[in-house]
């Protein structure tokens, strides 16, 4: 988790980020309830569907359910505490307007995404300042790297 804040950080109104998934594709098919959702074989070459060239990069954006045994254990996930959310049912309205049924557990969650420009100028900042804070001025970033100043 260290190595992922340092790595890809965040504006203070952004959601954090998680080290692994849920990997989220718009072609994801319908399943049953009870149907298996997990692919977890890789191709002939040894990609996922999700890695391969004709995909967008997945936000490895992940969410916890409150209450959950491993809300506070998950050490491959990193649970943080404000990717942990509640679930509600859903209401008459909102039945209505989805076609779902009344009482189905529903997650409403805004999440707050920012492009890689933004991370990477984020990235910068926060290397630079951690440089000056060591004392080390005689240095700059050439592509997000600390490199010597040579005049």
């Amino acid at each position: 988790m260290l190595v992922d804040s340092i790595n890809h950080p965040k504006p203070a109104a952004s959601t954090e980020g998680s080290v692994l998934g849920p990997f989220h594709t718009h072609d994801a098919p319908t399943l049953p309830n009870g149907g298996i959702m997990s692919d977890d074989e890789a191709d002939s070459s040894g990609h996922y569907d999700v890695q391969r060239q004709d995909r967008e990069a997945p936000s490895e954006r992940a969410l916890f359910i409150r209450g959950d045994p491993y809300e506070s254990s998950d050490a491959v996930f990193g649970v943080k505490k404000s990717l942990v959310v509640s679930l509600d049912k859903v209401d008459e309205v909102t039945s209505s307007e989805f076609q779902v049924q009344e009482a189905t557990w529903l997650l409403r969650y805004d999440f707050v995404l920012v492009s890689e420009e933004e991370t990477l100028a984020l990235r910068d900042h926060n290397a630079v300042a951690a440089l000056r804070d060591l004392g080390l001025t005689h240095l700059k970033l050439v592509d997000h790297l600390p490199v010597p100043e040579l005049d």
